[in-house]
């Protein structure tokens, strides 16, 4: 078995992983960049059947994507079309990261010395669940003192989240990847980037 049949039988029947291409912009021919100089792209989903050509940027979806939200029979990598999680992937490990404790699933090695660590779930989480433990992680790495909060879960399985400030103070609740929510991580991460800089902090 290669490692595109085992990502596509880690999805349930009626569910597929998706692969995702990253087709760069361009403006008079040449390559469009953000302002850190990452290429600006867009990213056309399709089911892993699809031939993938040399010189092609291509990548997996994390995902377990729901095969009747496809409409028009189109393929669509988006957070509708999905409720579980297959897999997570951790990038960079070895140069811009260190090894993490637990022995990953697969290795990867996706440039020289540079790996991709993936870790194959024997339970799917919901996609709530998942993208608010990423958040809390990301959060307590940042800063130890960050608060993101599961206040309720809905009958889904869904949670939503209540930012706190370092003090305490609520900055805003909301379903996960909701507007709300991201508006509170954004006042926090506001809030916490003006602490450190007035106390001089340098963190990693």
């Amino acid at each position: 078995m290669d490692f595109l049949d085992y990502m596509v039988s880690l999805a349930p029947e009626g569910e597929t992983f998706l692969i995702v291409r990253q087709k760069p912009q361009l403006k008079d021919g040449q390559i469009q960049l953000h302002a850190d100089g990452g290429v600006k792209a867009t990213w056309p989903a399709f089911l892993p059947t699809k031939t993938m050509k040399d010189g092609q940027s291509w990548y997996g979806n994390t995902a377990s994507f729901i095969l009747d939200r496809f409409t028009d029979g189109y393929a669509r990598a988006s957070a509708a079309n999905c409720e579980f999680v297959l897999c997570m992937v951790l990038d960079d490990i070895g140069t811009k990261a260190k090894e993490p404790p637990l022995a990953p699933t697969w290795k990867i090695e996706t440039s020289p010395g540079n790996f991709q660590w993936g870790y194959a779930f024997s339970e799917q989480p919901t996609k709530g669940a998942f993208v608010g433990a990423m958040l809390a992680i990301v959060c307590r790495l940042v800063d130890p003192i960050a608060h993101l909060v599961p206040t309720w879960s809905t009958p889904a399985g869904d949670l939503t989240w209540c930012v706190l400030s370092r003090d305490g103070r609520l900055l805003g609740c909301g379903p996960t990847g909701g507007a709300a929510l991201v508006a509170a991580a954004e006042a926090w991460r506001r809030e916490l980037t003006a602490t450190t800089t007035n106390r001089g902090d340098h963190r990693e």
